[in-house]
C-alpha cells in the first residue's frame, strides 16, 4: 500500500496518476525506473492469487 501510494499519489513521490492523467508524460517516461516499478507490483497483486495456490500445492 505505501508503495503503490507513493508511486501513484503522493507529491513527493513519483505522483504518476496525476501526470499520466493529465498528459504531463512524454513517451520516454513510461519507461522510467517508477513505471517499471509500478507495472511490477501490479502484476504481482493479480498474480498473487496463483502464487499461493502454488506454493500450497507445492507443502501438501
Amino acid at each position: 500500500m505505501f508503495d503503490l501510494q507513493g508511486l501513484l499519489v503522493e507529491r513527493m513521490g513519483a505522483n504518476l496518476r496525476n501526470r499520466m492523467a493529465h498528459g504531463l508524460m512524454d513517451y520516454a517516461s513510461f519507461f522510467s525506473i517508477h513505471v517499471s516499478y509500478l507495472w511490477a507490483i501490479t502484476l504481482r497483486l493479480c498474480c498473487w492469487h496463483i502464487i499461493v495456490s502454488k506454493v500450497r500445492e507445492g507443502a501438501s
